[in-house]
């Protein structure tokens, strides 16, 4: 037993063992003290019961009849029971008799109503009081107590030894005989076998123990295969591995770490890592690396640090050191390993996510630019066109609004291209004729390849319409372009055709196209430049990938090829070096089946109404220009420029239309259309915007997304929309 309580588990299981006990002995205690004591009360109730079915007639009587000597006989009689101190009898409220000690605080009090029947009549005549003390009981309970605690606390503590020799002898000992087996084991040369000091099991009735005695043993006979199988696991890892020791000498160098630095294992081994290390980051950093692996383990354990590493042909590379600290080896020294990146590919990468947020960020930028700028637009477009109606008695000054407007409308063009340069377009597909499309463009990427190079356009007619996002046509188109101005550079007489042609693929055209059977619009940019040789040609659409170095990010081709399979197309090339290339496009054909009416911009005369419009912008100009335009007309407008004003409106006003833009301060044009298409569903909706940034487009319906106005616009063209809406079913 003192074997036992050397032991840090048998300490804690006689400590669990006592506190449990100690707190069961406790409990049972208490319960069976509270039974004895309520066993006792429950005896005084049942005295007090059977004083009311035995005396109540004869004391009611008794007090009916004011026999004062018979009232006393009862009282005494009473007071004789046990654990009754104290009795009084009253008449009315007059007491008649009291007899007995009424000093204990601890009683019970119980009152008998005295009622006798008169004439057929129950009338109550007085009352008996009794008390009886709870003192003796309380004693009774607890000299009681203390034999119960100590017979309950006897009897755990037998269970308790009883219990912890059973732990003992079935577990402990040989939980302690395997501990000290495992102390004194050598990894090396450790004993196939160990026996408990107890008869063995056999096969069938093995326990625990016996079951952790086996399975321990086949875990040791598989160290060896272990060992094995983490040498050749070091030696595949796609990571460099070095392990050295605390002089910086290098003893392990894996086939990674081969590969990565151009040095045998037999080359290096035994030599300082400062060897995988240039020269002059060697100089600058040598103390900083001795002290790197030198250092106490628990400051070399897990640290990262990026570096240069040096090839064995001299050349610099930027790596990623990992270092953890190995178990002392038999001269007691320290090892660490070290895993090694490669992080030439991450850097690059880096780089080029870094040049995309940039974009992205000074995509941000001019949206919000953008949108800021149609609205300004918006309004100097508006009322110039307003001035050039009223002013057609006064030549001169109309055709200083006319110039104002032109200019507006040249700034309008600005702002789209800025939108198209972003891809933050109000619009996303539409109906888009190619060939008119290459015709705007065409002085765009004339000066974007420069007057060196000739373009060319062959564009027959009769192409039909594809359905694509235009401002992906537009960079697809351009990304196409400077590829060939740069495989241009050195060419004297560069030219680039740009063609368009209709095709109708059957299953196998189709296939070779990568596309599906069907009808299809081809693209092709022809260039004679210096051409493309089969490698690149099957990396040039992934992403990064650049032949141009620093000056390149890699995104042009990934983003045509992105844009294609978006509209459901293809797009292949052909080249070959000093040949040039042609890149081909194929986008599905669009079949128009419900065209859609355009305004007619004309005069804004013919536009006129008188329903009640509620204009919503949180631009005052805006909110201005668009209740002139309409009040002119004859519409009778009402202006708000947040929802909580739209809707006080609404439930003040009969409204056939709501005007109003999509990205606005409190709640977004969708979130507003829906709100107010789901309370007033008669209400018609038009939308505006310069730009859409919004995230909440599903929640409007169809039709109003496809009837979005556009800013800036003229004052015709809302009026067109207004009339166009009204009389819509």
């Amino acid at each position: 037993m003192v074997k036992f309580l050397r032991s840090q588990l048998a300490r804690k299981m006689t400590i669990y063992v006592i506190l449990i006990s100690t707190f069961f002995a406790l409990f049972s205690s208490t319960l069976q003290i509270y039974s004895e004591y309520k066993k006792e009360v429950d005896i005084v109730y049942s005295g007090l019961e059977q004083i009311e079915r035995t005396h109540m007639a004869n004391l009611t009587s008794q007090v009916w009849l004011l026999e004062s000597e018979g009232l006393l006989i009862t009282a005494v009689g009473l007071l004789d029971l046990p654990n009754i101190n104290y009795i009084a009898i009253y008449s009315g409220q007059d007491i008649l008799l009291e007899r007995g000690n009424d000093n204990s605080e601890n009683t019970i009090v119980k009152n008998f109503p005295l009622t006798h029947i008169h004439n057929g009549e129950s009338k109550l005549i007085g009352k008996m009081v009794i008390k009886a003390t709870l003192d003796d009981i309380y004693q009774n309970v607890i000299d009681r107590a203390l034999l119960i605690v100590f017979i309950n606390t006897v009897k755990t503590f037998i269970v308790s030894l009883l219990i912890l020799f059973v732990f003992y002898f079935l577990i402990s000992r040989h939980l302690n005989d395997i501990a000290n087996f495992v102390q004194q084991m050598d990894i090396n040369h450790f004993e196939s076998k160990f026996s408990y000091r107890r008869r063995p099991n056999s096969a069938k009735s093995q326990d625990e123990l016996d079951i952790l005695n086996t399975t321990f043993f086949k875990m040791l006979n598989k160290l060896n295969a272990i060992t094995i199988e983490l040498e050749e696991t070091i030696n595949s890892m796609v990571d460099a591995v070095v392990v050295i020791g605390e002089d910086c000498k290098i003893l392990t160098f894996n086939p990674a770490a081969e590969k990565l630095f151009g040095y045998s294992y037999a080359e290096v081994k035994g030599k300082s890592v400062i060897t995988l290390i240039p020269d002059y980051h060697a100089n600058n950093h040598g103390d900083y690396v001795n002290s790197y692996f030198t250092g106490a383990p628990e400051k070399v354990e897990n640290k990262r640090r990026d570096l240069t590493g040096q090839h064995k042909n001299q050349t610099a590379f930027p790596i990623r050191l990992s270092v953890a600290v190995l178990p002392r080896d038999a001269q007691g020294k320290l090892r660490f390993v070290s895993t090694i990146q490669d992080l030439t590919l991450v850097r690059q990468q880096e780089e080029q996510i870094r040049r995309t947020q940039k974009l992205d960020a000074l995509g941000k930028l001019s949206s919000g630019i953008a949108h800021d700028n149609n609205n300004i637009l918006g309004v100097v477009l508006g009322y110039s066109e307003l001035l050039e109606n009223s002013l057609q008695e006064h030549p001169k000054w109309q055709k200083y609004a006319n110039q104002i407007n032109h200019a507006a409308q040249r700034g309008a063009k600005l702002t789209n291209k800025l939108l198209s340069f972003t891809r933050k377009k109000a619009y996303e597909c539409n109906s888009v004729q190619i060939n008119e499309l290459l015709r705007q463009q065409k002085d765009m990427l004339q000066k974007l390849v420069t007057i060196k190079i000739k373009l060319i356009y062959e564009l027959p007619d009769n192409i039909w319409p594809i359905w694509v996002d235009e401002n992906d046509l537009e960079d697809a188109l351009i990304n196409l372009s400077i590829n060939a101005m740069h495989a241009m550079e050195n060419v004297e007489a560069a030219t680039l055709v740009i063609k368009t042609a209709n095709h109708e693929f059957n299953k196998k055209q189709a296939a070779e196209k990568n596309v599906k059977e069907g009808e299809y619009i081809q693209i092709s940019l022809t260039d004679n430049g210096c051409g493309i040789d089969e490698d690149t040609k099957e990396k040039m659409f992934d992403p990064f990938f650049s032949t141009k170095g620093e000056l390149g990010t890699g995104l042009g081709l990934s983003q045509v090829f992105a844009f294609v399979k978006r509209s459901s197309g293809g797009v292949t090339a052909k080249s070959s070096p000093d040949k040039g290339t042609c890149f081909e496009l194929y986008i599905p054909r669009y079949i128009d089946n419900k065209k859609l009416m355009q305004p007619n911009i004309t005069k804004i005369l013919p536009l006129q109404g008188s329903e009640t419009i509620l204009i919503m912008d949180d631009e005052q100009l805006v909110r201005n220009l668009c209740r002139d335009i309409l009040t002119l007309q004859g519409y009778k407008t009402l202006v708000a420029e947040n929802s909580q004003q739209v809707f006080n409106i609404l439930k003040q006003q009969k409204i056939d239309v709501l005007l109003t833009d999509i990205v606005m301060s409190d709640v977004d044009g969708y979130q507003l259309s829906h709100m107010v298409q789901n309370l007033y569903p008669q209400i018609k909706i038009q939308l505006m915007t310069g730009f859409d940034g919004s995230k909440n487009q599903k929640l409007v319906n169809k039709s109003n997304k496809n009837n979005i106005l556009h800013k800036p616009f003229r004052a015709v063209e809302l009026c067109k929309y207004i009339h166009t809406l009204l009389n819509s079913k």
